[in-house]
């Protein structure tokens, strides 16, 4: 705050008062001598004279000064002026007027400093100057002297006498201080056995320090007192409490409880002064504050910019345990050294106050932390119990059901009904149990500290949408209303981790719709921007909660009672989980409930910096924003695809069902049991793509992508592994793989990461592909892109609904595309007039604005398929050969 600086009386020479008054009145001496001189010989060119006018009026007074500072040289220095003014009066020829103005002055001045012996001295001092002088300059009388020269020497004379007289005032003044002073401390004494006293018999720190300060601020204007105290290893400093009225309340909580570390915050003002075990006394704080090398001193002094500090260690048995600071900040506060060690010594019995009191407070807590630590412990005991018991009824449940139905899949007599219900069950089975153990490694990642948080942008219309389908589809199973409210203004663009938001709001979507047996859930949606908060109101219909429930219904392993767990399932982690992940989103997770009335959640996140010009003012904007998000209309085909493919996994299981994943793509397929037989493969034979598992017997994923990479034009790499955490990922990254998929593998994303690196396989028949887009421009683009994958293929383009039907009456087609703003008509309806003609021709919709709603308006209107414009080649090819594909030959 204030910079770091040792103690100001060991940097500083002080100088006695003698020697600071007298340096004025010698000057003003030396300005009247300079002014009679010229007055009384002008310019003259006596070398000697002007030589021994400049050393004595020019020099002779700094000189004096920078030499001397004890009161045995202020003395000294006040001969010599006598001893100089003499020579002045012998060199002016001994004029009454110029003899009495320095005769006077000089006497008084020895009079004023020493009494009579000093008087007598400096009237020896004098005529010793008059005489010298005067021999070598020679005696004479000055009778008269003009107007000039005695208006100099009389106002002169005034001048010193009054600067005199002012010197005199300070002095007697210092005198009547310093008698106040001796009275204070006459005070302090008593309030210093009356401490001794309050030690020994209280132990309460807060009346200990009232009494502290109370009695310094009898004698010292002193506006805020900080004390600060060791950690038991001194290793860090906190400011455990600050006094008085010079903050504000909100000022006094930030600074209470800030901490010093003993390394990284060595040059504090609050930690260095500790350390060295010195007091500290800053008087101007504001000549220093920039030179400071500490950034917490910075950021205490930008909250409230002090004036003075004096900082004193708080010591007991010779060991410093803290700091007792005095700091004002409206005015300075003006401490000697004497003062300081008065202070300093007041202070002696503080220390072993505040230890004292320290101490009863720790075995305070420490009792109460004990007790509180064996409640913990009973209730936690019985949680996990209660969670153990549950996981495995949850785990062994959807094993039942994976078990059960695959030993029943090996039943020749199975119907294909029965078998697609059986597979569709496993399914699900399988995506519950994945669930149960993301949750219990989320949970060990929060309580290890290491769940990752990856901030990224995402739209609201995305997450929206999100909830829409996943929470929508679960409540419309249900027979429930799912109703989102958006409550304007609303930020446009988030700066948040979209898979963790959307995980919470899941949870909370799916506690809502598993809880309410009829009715509606709301998602209220709205922005407090003086916050800068995000908040989903989650409201449900549902059976509700009691006060007890509510009160530890975000407590890990918890769910509401025996029965609750009984009727709807669950592990009792979700809310658990949802709230930490709320706030590592920058917010909260609450809830209010009545039991039969339902429940509301209410999650808040920081959304990010969002500018007025982004935010979203009503639902068209909203609903703009949702079009223009990409989309896809998801198929079960997928293109074939033409490649050679190396995969390394050391486990035969994963090795067949890897094997069938890619291969049913049309991919060439070659399995290796770990990373060594990767690596001599890679050597006899060229492949498009590698997948590497990570954890392998012999050679693990890592060190053979090294090898690997080392080669000439090496293929891209890509890691098979369950260890994903940010961390880990990005280290596969930097050692050079492509890519990054999970285990268990998602199908979704295995295809991605094939058809990203692989090419399409063609073998497509002949035919005709329309299309019928008004922008010529456009539709020769589409035009292309199909003709390169399917040369075969005869394109023909209209740009009117008349000319497609034109072509559509001449020739057959295998494939229109169709865009949906034409200028005579609008594309779906087009589609649908199309669509009474012929029901087997794949009829695709080109549009730059996709939504829920246009998806559902293609399906009725009789569209194959919707692709997104622009065109993205790459989604074009795909959605082609799929209908294409599907065609009979």
């Amino acid at each position: 705050m204030f910079g770091s600086f040792d103690s100001a009386f060991k940097e500083k020479k002080y100088k006695a008062g003698i020697v600071r008054n007298d340096y004025v009145l010698r000057v003003i001496a030396c300005v009247i001598i300079i002014a009679l001189n010229l007055s009384l010989f002008g310019l003259h060119d006596n070398p000697f004279l002007w030589t021994f006018l400049v050393l004595h009026t020019v020099i002779y007074p700094h000189v004096i000064y920078q030499i001397s500072s004890t009161t045995t040289e202020g003395y000294r220095n006040i001969l010599l002026d006598s001893f100089f003014y003499g020579c002045w009066i012998a060199i002016w020829g001994f004029n009454p007027i110029t003899t009495l103005a320095y005769v006077c002055g000089a006497w008084m001045t020895n009079f004023a400093a020493g009494g009579l012996r000093f008087f007598v001295k400096g009237a020896i001092a004098t005529i010793t100057g008059a005489l010298i002088s005067g021999s070598l300059y020679g005696f004479y009388f000055r009778e008269q002297i003009s107007l000039l020269p005695t208006l100099i020497a009389s106002i002169g004379l005034f001048t010193y006498t009054m600067s005199l007289g002012l010197v005199i005032y300070g002095v007697n003044q210092t005198l009547i201080k310093t008698k106040l002073k001796l009275s204070q401390q006459k005070t302090l004494l008593e309030d210093l056995n009356h401490l001794a006293q309050t030690v020994n018999s209280n132990l309460n720190l807060e009346n200990i320090l009232e009494n502290v300060i109370t009695s310094l601020q009898r004698i010292y204007p002193i506006e805020q007192i900080y004390i600060t105290m060791f950690n038991d290893g001194f290793s860090e400093l906190t400011l455990i409490k600050s006094f008085g009225n010079a903050l504000s309340p909100e000022q006094q909580k930030q600074i209470e409880s800030i901490k010093f570390d003993k390394l990284k915050d060595a040059d504090s003002v609050f930690m260095k002064p500790l350390l060295k075990n010195y007091t500290l006394y800053i008087k101007d704080v504001a000549e220093t504050v920039g030179n400071s090398h500490s950034d917490i001193d910075k950021a205490l002094y930008a909250l409230s910019p002090s004036k003075t500090i004096a900082y004193f260690p708080l010591r007991v048995a010779n060991t410093v345990i803290g700091g007792f600071g005095c700091i004002n900040y409206t005015n300075e506060l003006t401490l000697t050294s004497k003062d300081l060690k008065l202070i300093e010594d007041y202070l002696v019995f503080v220390g072993t106050a505040v230890r004292n009191a320290q101490l009863l407070e720790d075995a305070r807590r420490a009792s109460k932390l004990s007790f509180q630590a064996k409640l913990a412990a009973e209730a936690s005991e019985a949680a996990k119990s209660h969670f153990l018991a549950n996981m495995s009824h949850e785990i062994r449940t959807p094993m039942t059901a994976i078990l059960g139905y695959s030993e029943s899949l090996l039943d020749d007599a199975l119907s294909s009904e029965e078998r697609t219900k059986f597979v569709k069950t496993i399914i699900r089975s399988g995506k519950h149990l994945l669930t149960i153990i993301n949750d219990i490694l989320d949970l060990s990642k929060i309580e290890a500290q290491k769940l990752e948080i990856e901030m990224v942008k995402v739209s609201l219309a995305n997450i929206i949408e999100d909830i829409r389908s996943h929470v929508g589809l679960r409540a419309h199973d249900k027979g429930l209303k799912l109703t989102i409210i958006p409550e304007f203004p609303l930020p446009g663009i988030l700066h948040t981790d979209p898979t963790r938001l959307k995980q919470i709001l899941f949870n909370l979507g799916g506690n809502a719709t598993k809880f309410t047996h009829s009715g509606e859930i709301r998602i209220r949606i709205y922005y407090l921007t003086q916050s800068n908060q995000l908040i989903f109101d989650v409201e449900d219909d549902g059976i509700g909660m009691s006060r007890t429930t509510l009160d530890r219904v975000f407590d890990r392993f918890v769910q509401a009672d025996t029965s609750t767990t009984r009727e709807y399932g669950g592990t009792g982690l979700g809310l658990h989980i949802s709230k930490q992940l709320a706030q590592l989103l920058g917010g909260d997770l609450t809830a209010s409930s009545k039991v039969g009335k339902g429940s509301t959640f209410t999650l808040s996140i920081n959304p990010g910096y969002s500018s007025p010009e982004s935010l979203l003012i009503n639902q068209d904007m909203l609903e703009t924003q949702s079009r223009e998000e990409p989309h896809s209309k998801h198929t079960e085909f997928q293109a074939k695809l033409a490649g050679n493919v190396l995969v390394a996994e050391d486990t035969p299981d994963n090795q067949l069902l890897i094997r069938r994943l890619i291969g049913r793509h049309g991919v060439k397929v070659t399995m290796v049991n770990n990373g060594q037989e990767a690596v001599e493969a890679s050597l006899h034979q060229k492949y498009d793509l590698i997948f590497l598992d990570i954890q392998m017997p012999v050679m693990g994923g890592e060190e053979a992508a090294r090898i690997i990479l080392k080669q000439p034009a090496p293929p891209p790499i890509i890691a098979l592994t369950a260890n994903v955490m940010k961390h880990q990922v990005e280290s596969y990254l930097k050692a050079g793989f492509s890519n990054c998929l999970a285990k268990p593998i998602d199908r979704a994303l295995l295809y991605q990461n094939l058809i990203e690196h692989l090419n399409l396989q063609v073998s497509l028949c002949e035919g005709r592909v329309l299309i019928v887009d008004q922008d010529i421009t456009s539709a020769e683009l589409v035009g292309r892109f199909i003709s390169k994958l399917a040369p075969k293929l005869q394109i023909k383009m209209a740009s009117t609904s008349s000319d497609s039907f034109t072509f559509f009456n001449q020739y057959e087609f295998k494939l229109i595309l169709i865009e949906q703003h034409l200028q005579d008509r609008n594309g779906l309806d087009l589609i649908k007039e199309l669509r009474e003609i012929d029901q087997h021709t794949p009829m695709l919709l080109l549009s730059s604005m996709i939504d829920q709603r246009l998806l559902q308006a293609a399906k009725e209107s009789g569209a194959s398929d919707v692709v997104a414009k622009p065109i993205n080649r790459r989604s074009l090819e795909q959605c082609v050969i799929c209908h294409l594909e599907q065609l009979p030959n």
